[in-house]
């Protein structure tokens, strides 16, 4: 019998992948271990495909979840084919230059401004792996640090962003996460 949490059938659901402990009322709440009785147990490294319909939600939350799993490509394609026409996913993860990216060992990889651009499409990317429509990037520093104006100059173009990525001053001022929006 499939678990009533999990039905996400109307178009206008949010799913909140990989939640932990940041349960959200009006959402379907799925993590690996759940700590609540309103969080439903999904384990995005051998269940395939999701326990969804296709188009099942408008909107998906990865917040810092994407970095633990091991194939990343085909939970990807798998949040793809679980959004309605028009739905984003939220993804949030550690920026290569994270100091948080080596502080826990469950950490399998960091991403960059480019990371999210793969899905949308380029010469680089295999056709299975197409279907986003677009991308929008955010590249995010720590709390209060000196260089924390330098995001919003670094955030005004993805030029910049690569910028910032590509010369020494992603290793002078290290970044701490990610934050992309995609559109199917």
């Amino acid at each position: 019998m499939t678990d009533p949490a999990l039905t996400g059938d109307r178009p206008g659901d949010r799913l909140n992948l990989g939640c932990g402990r940041d349960i959200r009322a009006g959402w379907v709440n799925v993590d690996l271990h759940p700590h609540d009785e309103r969080v439903t147990a999904l384990d995005l490294d051998s269940v395939a495909p999701m326990p969804f319909a296709d188009g099942s939600f408008q909107h998906i939350e990865a917040q810092d979840i994407l970095e633990h799993v091991q194939d990343m490509v085909r939970v990807m394609s798998e949040c793809r084919r679980i959004l309605c026409e028009g739905g984003t996913l939220q993804v949030r993860g550690p920026h290569y230059t994270s100091r948080n990216l080596h502080t826990d060992p469950t950490h399998l990889r960091a991403f960059s401004s480019e990371t999210f651009a793969w899905f949308v499409g380029g010469p680089w990317t295999n056709d299975w792996a197409r279907g986003w429509s677009g991308v929008r990037v955010r590249i995010r520093f720590e709390g209060w640090t000196p260089w924390r104006p330098l995001g919003w100059v670094i955030n005004l173009h993805p030029a910049l962003q690569k910028i910032y990525e590509a010369t020494f001053l992603c290793y002078l001022f290290p970044a701490k996460d990610v934050c992309a929006t995609l559109t199917r």
